[in-house]
């Protein structure tokens, strides 16, 4: 499976390889969350007008969701039952988890 990134200006696109089959897709200002039926990953968009387009794998961790969403530091799941919030450590690849229950 992959995604293909397109920058407008300058203008260039660069493919995404992923090893699973995606279930979904968030695209935030500086990342991006794929995510299938058991893991959600969450990619740093390294964006320079200097150099090519291009992506990182900033996290990925087992999670059942039916939706993601990412603002400023936080990343929302959509889990059964449940809206979990994990924020982002800076420096680190570990997630504070907040829990909200619907």
């Amino acid at each position: 499976m992959s995604l293909l990134l397109i920058r407008l200006k300058p203008t260039e696109q660069q493919e995404m390889q992923l090893t699973f089959a995606v279930k979904g897709v968030f695209v935030g200002e500086k990342h991006i969350a794929v995510w299938d039926h058991e893991q959600v990953t969450i990619y740093e968009l390294i964006d320079s007008t200097h150099s090519p387009l291009k992506t990182q794998v900033l996290s990925s961790f087992a999670c059942v969701v039916s939706a993601v969403a990412i603002f400023q530091q936080n990343l929302y799941c959509l889990e059964p039952e449940k809206v979990n919030v994990r924020t982002m450590q800076v420096g680190s690849n570990h997630w504070n988890i907040y829990c909200l229950f619907v």
